[in-house]
């Protein structure tokens, strides 16, 4: 996992695209940096592909890390909101049924797109009284440049395809991507 924190209080996370014990050193450790740092931040968190792949005993640590009682108090005091950017309708879906089961300790939102997750966290930072370093669109900018930089994920699209999809494509993204799949906005 490595985090992105140019545009701090926006923090960028992004999974790698397999889950092990290596990824939940990266993921634990990330996340005390910031717990300790002790400012309020807004996270978007992506992973290449449709998911991350996970098999039980991962599954089972982050279960552990996410329920641990410091954690939580750590992410309600200082995470004004969480995003991941979830692609595939089935890790959508699976995501709600999760959700049904346990609730975060802060404001959350699965969401189709970088788009849609950027404007999630803008809202609950700007609802926080906290502020970009920079104009929404130079920030969205910084933010889609480093997670093409990071490993060819396409922000536009959610999607692993930076290198597929031209640079000037009007395949609708943002608002009018993520009304499509909802059938609302």
């Amino acid at each position: 996992m490595r985090f992105f924190d140019g545009c701090f209080p926006l923090v960028v996370a992004m999974h790698a695209s397999h889950f092990d014990e290596g990824e939940m050193h990266a993921m634990v450790e990330g996340y005390q940096a910031y717990f300790r740092r002790g400012e309020r931040y807004a996270l978007l968190a992506v992973a290449p592909g449709e998911a991350v792949r996970m098999g039980a005993k991962e599954r089972k640590l982050v279960v552990d890390w996410v329920n641990d009682s410091r954690v939580k108090d750590n992410v309600k005091r200082l995470c004004v909101g969480g995003t991941s950017v979830l692609p595939s309708a089935v890790a959508r879906h699976a995501m709600t049924a999760l959700l049904w089961f346990w609730t975060p300790p802060c404001p959350f939102r699965a969401t189709f797109n970088v788009d849609q997750a950027f404007d999630f966290c803008t809202d609950r930072i700007r609802a926080a009284g906290l502020q970009l370093p920079g104009s929404e669109d130079a920030v969205r900018l910084q933010v889609r440049g480093h997670l093409r930089a990071a490993g060819g994920f396409d922000p536009s699209l959610g999607k692993e395809s930076a290198s597929k999809r031209p640079p000037n494509d009007p395949t609708p993204t943002g608002a009018a991507a993520s009304s499509r799949l909802e059938g609302r906005r």
